[in-house]
C-alpha cells in the first residue's frame, strides 16, 4: 500500500481503499481486508475461498455447519489443493483461524468494513457452501453486508456478470460523504 502511494495519485487513507478480487483473490482480498481493517474501508469477493476449515455439510444448511478440527484431514479431504493449503498453512490450526475468513468475520464489528460476497450456485469448487456459511457468521453479528448467490459456475463468465455490481458497491463505500 506504502508503495502504491508512492507511485500513484491516491487518496492516502484508509476511507479511500479497497480490496477485491476472484477465487483464490477473493480470498485473499477479505484475509487482507478483514486482518488490516485499518488500512482498507471496503472489500470484495467473487467467488472465493471464504470459509477454509469448512468440512460441511454439502449443501450448505443453516445452523448445522461442521468445521474442520485437524488440518492434516485437509489434505486427505481435498486432494492437490488441499495438499498445498497445507503446505501453506501448516499443521497449527489456530494458523489457519488467523487467516481464514470466516473466523476472522467473527471479531467484526457492524460499519467496521464493507463487504461484499457473490458466488456461483453451480460452483464446481463448491465454494458457495462456505460463503453461505460466512454470510450466516456476518448475520449472526449483526454485520451489514451485500450478498449474491446466482446462478453461475467458477468461471470468468460468471464473475464478468458481476463485477458492475462489485464496483458500484465500493464506489457507494467510498463516496465522499
Amino acid at each position: 500500500v506504502a508503495h502504491m502511494d508512492l507511485t500513484y495519485r491516491t487518496i492516502a487513507k484508509r476511507e479511500a481503499r479497497a480490496i477485491g478480487g476472484l477465487s483464490m483473490g477473493g480470498f485473499g482480498a477479505l484475509m487482507i481486508g478483514m486482518r488490516h481493517k485499518d488500512v482498507f474501508s471496503s472489500v470484495a469477493s467473487h467467488s472465493g475461498v471464504t470459509a477454509l476449515l469448512y468440512k460441511g455439510p454439502f449443501p450448505f444448511e443453516p445452523g448445522k455447519t461442521q468445521l474442520i478440527e485437524d488440518p492434516m484431514t485437509i489434505t486427505k479431504n481435498f486432494g492437490r489443493i488441499g495438499t498445498l493449503l497445507y503446505s501453506i498453512f501448516g499443521a497449527d490450526i489456530q494458523n489457519w483461524r488467523d487467516h481464514d475468513p470466516a473466523f476472522l468475520a467473527k471479531s467484526l464489528k457492524d460499519g467496521e468494513l464493507a463487504i461484499y460476497l457473490d458466488c456461483g450456485t453451480e460452483d464446481e469448487f463448491r465454494l458457495h457452501n462456505g460463503v453461505s456459511y460466512l454470510h450466516e457468521v456476518l448475520e449472526s453479528r449483526g454485520i451489514a453486508h451485500d450478498f449474491t448467490l446466482a446462478p453461475g459456475t467458477h468461471s470468468a463468465s460468471f464473475w464478468a456478470d458481476r463485477i458492475d455490481d462489485s464496483l458500484a458497491f465500493h464506489s457507494k463505500h467510498l463516496a465522499a460523504p
